[in-house]
This record gives C-alpha cells, sequence and structure tokens, in this order.
C-alpha cells in the first residue's frame, strides 16, 4: 500500500511552489463535474518522502523563502494535506475536495521590509 508523498519545488527570482501529492495519485486524471486535472509527473513528481519528512521540509522552505518570495503550496490528497496541516499552514476546514480526492492551495506572500 502506497504511503508516500511526492513532493516537487519549482521556482523563479520572486516565486516558490511547492507540489504535493499521494504518490498513487501520479498520473492519474481527476473528473469533477467540468473540471478535469491530470495529476502529472511534470509538475507532481519529485522526491517520495514519508510524512513527517514532508511536513520537515515545507516547514524549512517556508521559513526560508516567506520574507523574499511568494510561496505557493498545491496539496492533492489525504496525506498531501495532513503535510499542510502539520506544518500549521492551513487549517482542516480550509481543505476541499477535487473529485472527492481532498486538496488544499496555501498562499504565502512576502513581507514588508521594516523601516
Amino acid at each position: 500500500m502506497p504511503s508516500k508523498v511526492s513532493m516537487n519545488v519549482q521556482g523563479t527570482a520572486d516565486t516558490l511552489v511547492i507540489a504535493l501529492c499521494d504518490e498513487e495519485l501520479l498520473g492519474r486524471r481527476l473528473s469533477d463535474g467540468g473540471r478535469e486535472v491530470k495529476v502529472s509527473e511534470s509538475f507532481y513528481g519529485g522526491e517520495l518522502l514519508e510524512t513527517s519528512e514532508a511536513v520537515r521540509r515545507v516547514r524549512e522552505l517556508t521559513s526560508e523563502f516567506q520574507d523574499e518570495k511568494t510561496v505557493t503550496i498545491n496539496a492533492l490528497g489525504e496525506r498531501a494535506c495532513t503535510v499542510v496541516l502539520k506544518a500549521r499552514l492551513a487549517r482542516r476546514e480550509q481543505v476541499g475536495e477535487l473529485a472527492g480526492v481532498p486538496h488544499v492551495q496555501v498562499y504565502i506572500l512576502p513581507r514588508e521590509p521594516v523601516p
């Protein structure tokens, strides 16, 4: 039974994107009404981590970059959303569903420098 979370980190000069998904979702297509999402390797595919390690890495990345970049987190799947919740970046009531699969997005905007 799969138990890991795929974590892919991408970025530009001013944005960091952390994509998380439960490993068994990679490559699947999720359809919900008129919406369809492909859980692509190019976006979600990355290092396979235990949930506890993914929480640690997400905390480190958000802490490191939150003052200088917009940090976007896109989590798809029960374990991936648990990572975001355990990192205290979202609350349970903020987790929605896409085709019955838990999904949450988080945006952390850089802080204004204090004079």
